[in-house]
């Protein structure tokens, strides 16, 4: 199973008495401990050739156009497949991330009054999906399903091969501007950092080779 992470960065809606306001936390189904939760970066490529140069965290908080959701559960404990990530007090997500930005996303062909128009689409919700179709791929090639993937994932992380199967993205948070009781209030996230980080998880696929280690 997989899972977006959320566009609202660090941010969740929390029950305040008879009222909602926003606060540190992380989404549901994504922080189930046994799915898959996919968080979102900024691509950056070469124009024209769409040559890969490096990704950073999706936060365009800033701009209104989203940020990726990432954090610590306080509801689920630490898993064993997290009990090498020093620090943790709950199970962390992201697992993994993909492009989500807008501004670098998927470019989405339709027509609409006899005009044809191409609009960016970005968020989790645009990784989730891909990650499924790799997924798929992976199954094809192993002839089977893979079934639960976590496990196998953060052992890539912790073993020698781990720049192989993944980018590791290592720059950018989440930190989000949310609605207080009394009005605006920064929610501090979380910073990416080399190996898994609850931003960007272990990171973004290199599918040539990932398929085949998963």
């Amino acid at each position: 199973m997989l899972a977006s992470a959320g566009d609202s960065g660090a941010a969740v809606l929390i029950c305040n008495g008879p009222f909602f306001t926003e606060g540190k936390g992380v989404n549901l189904p994504a922080a189930d401990p046994l799915v898959t939760s996919v968080g979102g970066t900024s691509l950056h490529a070469t124009v024209g050739t769409g040559k890969y140069i490096a990704e950073t965290t999706w936060d365009e908080d800033a701009n209104g156009a989203g940020a990726t959701g990432g954090g610590i559960s306080t509801i689920f404990p630490v898993l064993g497949y997290q009990s090498g990530i020093s620090g943790l007090t709950g199970r962390g997500i992201p697992d993994v991330a993909f492009d989500a930005d807008p501004l670098t996303g998927v470019p989405v062909v339709f027509s609409q009054q006899g005009a044809t128009l191409i609009v960016p689409i970005g968020g989790t919700s645009v990784g989730s999906p891909a990650w499924a179709a790799i997924v798929a791929l992976a199954n094809q090639q192993a002839g089977r399903r893979l079934g639960f993937l976590n496990d196998t994932i953060y052992s890539i992380i912790a073993g020698g091969s781990y720049s192989d199967g993944f980018h590791d993205i290592t720059t950018g948070n989440n930190t989000v501007t949310g609605f207080g009781p009394n009005g605006p209030i920064t929610i501090t996230g979380y910073n990416a950092g080399p190996g898994w980080d609850a931003v960007t998880g272990a990171g973004t696929p290199k599918v040539n080779s990932l398929v085949a280690m998963l």
